[in-house]
């Protein structure tokens, strides 16, 4: 039932991140299907599955709709702050960078960063951005696994046995 559900939300995020690249080709056209461009699509389809990832994660762990959103709003607004979302990396300390680079969006965005200041596509300089990836990919498989356990513990937990006492 977990592998379904997650199978499901995976369509409907694929779906969002459809829509999302073609407001892109509507706004920059040409620029799209240029090696940055699908570089950047690539980018955001994985994050995009970071971001199912731990929002299923979130979702398990809290029944609460409230908890829901209060919990997902700390972890994104903290994960953006942290990470050069709102405040250039550049700018960020090299004591919040080395945090930062415990968290998902972190390598984000600086796949896009490195993106958008590559010239000319070659091995040497597509190695952080694959490595990026590979990064954001690593979380994700961690938070499906983190999941996939807490949801087998749940399911496994036998109820206490009324005794003729109670």
């Amino acid at each position: 039932i977990t592998m379904q559900s997650l199978l499901a939300i995976l369509v409907f995020a694929v779906g969002v991140w459809a829509i999302v690249v073609a407001c892109a080709l509507l706004l920059y056209g040409s620029q799209m299907f240029t090696t940055g461009g699908l570089l950047l699509s690539l980018n955001l389809l994985v994050f995009t599955i970071v971001a199912l990832c731990l929002s299923y994660l979130l979702g398990s762990l809290i029944k609460n709709r409230n908890a829901q959103s209060a919990a997902a709003n700390t972890i994104s607004l903290g994960m953006s702050f942290l990470c050069g979302v709102f405040v250039p990396q550049s700018l960020l300390g090299d004591s919040v960078l080395s945090i930062a680079r415990f968290l998902p969006a972190y390598w984000f965005v600086k796949n896009n960063n490195d993106i958008a200041s590559i010239a000319t596509f070659t091995g040497n300089n597509l190695s952080p951005i694959v490595t990026g990836v590979l990064i954001q990919l690593a979380f994700a498989a961690a938070l499906i696994a983190i999941t996939f356990a807490i949801t087998r513990q749940r399911r496994n937990k036998v109820p206490k046995a009324r005794t003729a006492e109670s």
